[in-house]
């Protein structure tokens, strides 16, 4: 009996309770209610599963277990509890749900192998190095309590700073655990695809989430996007998190037909194109016909086979070519046809107005005797009629319009006048279509600078002995330059009169001053005495304006309010001078 209970012992390497995916290991257990305390030794190696009947009828057959008497119960009736004290052991949970009771295999200490096969020795990786019985590292390293167990398995944490939190607990006991990390603030949430964390993540959490579909559906298929290219569009294989994201298939649209329906004379071109119905069309290109010829107008030789390219038919043999071009080109007035097999041409008639002489292969003029002009006029075009020996009108000159009804020729207006006439001392052009003039040049003693449009004088512009071109007088002559310029010479005075007003009467005139014109406003004084009396009168005259044409000294004689008008503004000193 006593080697029987030392078997038991021994045999017994573990028990393990599994509730669904949740296994309970058993370490260290030394109370088992029976009337004999049995102890197991825990082993972390492949355990055989049982259920909960199968063990507790194994237990009752172990060395012929029978329930003791005391305890008011009948075999069927008892069950077999086992005790943990804390102080013993600590439940290790596992992944399940269903309740299963594990049963380590069992090492006799009889036995010399490794247990039929099972590595128990201290080198077994599963057992942390602990050391299993039967290998030899076999000791008391799992009589370590759980606290220490932790301790050697990094499990070294027991408290945290405030605003911190433990993480990766120990599995051997909850007080110890791997290290502290941040609290998660109590708003925070996890984010469920296709909505996304915004910000920096706390263990997994955010302070928002972010909904965005096109993500999601590209981490579902990288090929899904909300709009397809040209010729394709979007098929059937859509995003579950956005129907309007899926992938791309061909419209085909720019493919002309079936397979079965490419017309005789044309050929598959290029690779069919797949559509989104999974339908195949094509392009066509016409057929080449390899090693058939076009025979133009010589025709297929006898027997020659054909071949449909395009709308074309080509033969595999021409009829001999009869050679009938021999010109290079068509000559005038003669219509001919072209010989492609020779590359020549030939004589067939003659064109309107022309006699054909088949024989001589010659072609002789009608005559319409249309000419009537012994010369071609200026601005036009004509010919020559041979058989008149005249010329008759067809059109005219670059630059004029032709009029077939009046047979007349009319100048292109380029509209280059702009003046109503020609300003001296220019010379000018009259446009008859625009009736204005424009500048070509300048008259004699004047040079023309064509890009200003500008005359210059060739003159002499001095004032003569005695003259000069300042005024400093009211008593002076007067003389011009070549060149226009009024040169003024100072008169002695004879006598002077106290007049009590003096008063202007004022007349213009536009008068020649060499090659220009002068616009001269004409002052005649009146002097009077104390009494209001014209006691004498006397004349003067103001070189006002010089200019280029006679129009244009007029305009300003019409805009100057001094002319044709009292000049009473102008009134002298009351000492007033006569000179001779």
């Amino acid at each position: 009996m006593m080697k029987l209970s030392k078997a038991l012992m021994l045999s017994v390497s573990g028990l393990f309770l599994t509730s669904g995916n949740s296994t309970a290991s058993i370490h260290n257990l030394t109370s088992f209610n029976t009337p004999g305390a049995v102890t197991f030794v825990h082993t972390p190696y492949t355990h055989t599963s049982h259920s909960e009947e199968t063990l507790l009828s194994s237990f009752e057959d172990l060395a012929g277990f029978t329930p003791p008497k005391n305890l008011g119960g009948d075999r069927e009736g008892f069950k077999p509890t086992l005790s943990l004290p804390k102080s013993l052991g600590r439940v290790e949970k596992r992944q399940g749900d269903n309740k299963n009771i594990q049963l380590a295999a069992t090492c006799f200490v009889t036995d010399t192998s490794a247990c039929s096969g099972n590595e128990f020795g201290g080198n077994n990786a599963d057992d942390d190095g602990h050391g299993a019985p039967g290998g030899p590292s076999d000791g008391d390293d799992y009589d370590l309590d759980n606290a220490e167990r932790c301790r050697q398995e990094g499990y070294t944490q027991t408290s945290c700073p405030k605003g911190q939190e433990p993480s990766n607990t120990c599995p051997y006991d909850s007080d110890y655990f791997e290290k502290c990390v941040s609290s998660c603030p109590s708003n925070y949430v996890t984010c469920e695809v296709p909505y996304y964390g915004v910000g920096e993540d706390c263990d997994g959490k955010y302070a928002s989430c972010e909904k965005d579909t096109e993500r999601a559906c590209q981490e579902l298929n990288p090929d899904y996007v909300d709009e397809c290219g040209t010729g394709q569009q979007l098929s059937d294989d859509r995003c579950s998190y956005d129907n309007t994201y899926g992938t791309c298939c061909n419209t085909c649209w720019d493919y002309a037909y079936t397979l079965e329906s490419i017309p005789d004379g044309y050929i598959q071109d290029g690779e069919p194109c797949i559509t989104c119905d999974g339908l195949a069309f094509v392009n066509a290109k016409p057929n080449p016909c390899d090693g058939f010829m076009d025979c133009g107008s010589m025709g297929p030789d006898t027997g020659a086979n054909s071949c449909l390219s395009g709308n074309q038919l080509k033969y595999s043999n021409c009829k001999p070519c009869p050679n009938l071009g021999s010109l290079t080109y068509c000559p005038e007035h003669f219509t001919c046809t072209y010989e492609e097999c020779s590359g020549l041409w030939y004589k067939t008639g003659c064109q309107s107005g022309y006699d054909w002489n088949s024989s001589s292969q010659t072609c002789t003029q009608r005559c319409e005797y249309k000419g009537t002009l012994s010369y071609c006029p200026a601005n036009y075009t004509c010919n020559y009629e041979d058989c008149s020996g005249k010329y008759y009108k067809t059109g005219c000159q670059p630059g004029y319009d032709w009029n077939a009804g009046f047979q007349t020729c009319t100048q292109q207006c380029e509209n280059k006048g702009t003046l109503t006439s020609c300003p001296a001392p220019f010379t000018c052009h009259y446009e008859d279509c625009s009736g204005k003039y424009y500048k070509t040049g300048c008259q004699s003693g004047y040079d023309w600078d064509a890009s200003s449009q500008t005359c210059t004088a060739q003159c002499d512009d001095n004032c003569p002995n005695g003259y000069s071109p300042t005024n400093n007088s009211e008593c002076y002559d007067t003389a011009v330059t070549e060149c226009g310029t009024i040169c003024y010479k100072e008169k002695p005075c004879c006598r002077q009169y106290l007049s009590s007003e003096t008063k202007y009467g004022c007349s213009c005139s536009c008068e020649t001053s060499g090659s220009r014109y002068v616009l001269i406003i004409h002052k005649t004084k009146y002097f009077y005495d104390e009494h209001g009396e014209i006691i004498d009168t006397g004349s003067e005259k103001e070189y006002h304006n010089y200019f280029a044409t006679i129009e244009e000294c007029e305009e300003r004689k019409s805009d100057l309010s001094q002319c044709n008008m009292s000049c009473d503004s102008f009134a002298s000193s009351s000492y007033s001078e006569i000179c001779e």
